[in-house]
């Protein structure tokens, strides 16, 4: 008789598909249970700890991109934005660094001063307020001047959240002395066409004086050199990055030429004055 009971079975090697039907229907033996779950166990071990590493790696960057913000906040600002920072605005470094994000220490607010020149607190400096101060794992940022130039320096306690430890974190990353400070050369033409009786640089030169403006504490503030004939140099805390206007003055205090001259952290300006 034809039918499905009367049929040969299939054969694959010894194993016949009656016998695999059999066999799927036991399930799993414990051997074999146990055998995977060791694998799993395995994949796991070797997963977690690269997911943490891979997590520690992530906030890492983004702890140094934060680091790297409020550095830039600090000292360089957007000046096509009408920002030096908060250094080129102000004239000096932030009390704390919630004056970046709030006037909290007092400073005198952005206003024009001589010159068109605009000097004062310009914040917030930080968009991102509160949340920008703290890094990925809870903890202030903390930051630090060095003197003689008061270079700045951005630090985070890094995972472990511990002060001093090999997993701090700073910017610059290499702790690279970045000044907020620049240097003035002023040199002086004298293209007037009347000639003085006394050949130049006497009297042209005689109680003559150079003045410049800079910003301290979000004032408005100047320094006089005398000019005798050679450029005149200023350098110092007081020249720092951002704008500064600069003027030729004679003994009686009259204006005898300007300009505005932009410093560059860390770089010699180099302005010249022209007397018509």
């Amino acid at each position: 008789m034809n039918g499905l009971s009367n049929a040969t079975p299939i054969h694959i090697g010894r194993i016949s598909l009656r016998d695999m039907r059999k066999k799927s229907q036991k399930g799993f033996t414990l051997i074999e249970m146990i055998a995977a779950l060791a694998i799993m166990i395995t994949i796991v071990a070797i997963a977690v700890p690269m997911a943490i590493k891979f997590m520690e790696a992530q906030e890492i960057r983004a702890a140094r991109t934060e680091m790297s913000r409020i550095f830039n906040d600090i000292l360089f600002g957007d000046p096509k934005n009408g920002t030096f920072g908060f250094v080129g605005d102000v004239g000096s470094y932030p009390k704390s660094m919630k004056d970046l994000i709030e006037n909290a220490s007092g400073y005198t607010p952005y206003q024009t001063c001589t010159g068109g020149v605009k000097y004062g607190w310009h914040g917030p400096y930080s968009p991102d307020g509160e949340n920008l101060l703290k890094d990925p794992w809870g903890e202030d940022y903390l930051y630090y001047k060095y003197d003689p130039y008061n270079y700045l320096i951005i630090q985070s306690k890094g995972p472990d959240r511990e002060k001093g430890t090999s997993d701090d974190l700073y910017y610059p990353i290499n702790k690279e002395e970045i000044p907020a400070y620049g240097s003035v050369l002023v040199e002086v033409k004298d293209e007037r066409t009347t000639p003085s009786p006394f050949p130049f640089p006497f009297p042209h030169t005689k109680n003559l004086f150079v003045r410049l403006y800079y910003a301290k504490k979000g004032k408005e503030k100047s320094k006089d050199k005398s000019y005798k004939g050679s450029p005149v140099l200023f350098d110092g805390q007081f020249v720092h990055h951002g704008l500064h206007l600069i003027q030729l003055l004679d003994n009686k205090g009259n204006i005898l030429t300007s300009t505005v001259a932009t410093v560059i952290h860390g770089q010699q300006t180099i302005v010249h004055l022209t007397i018509r």
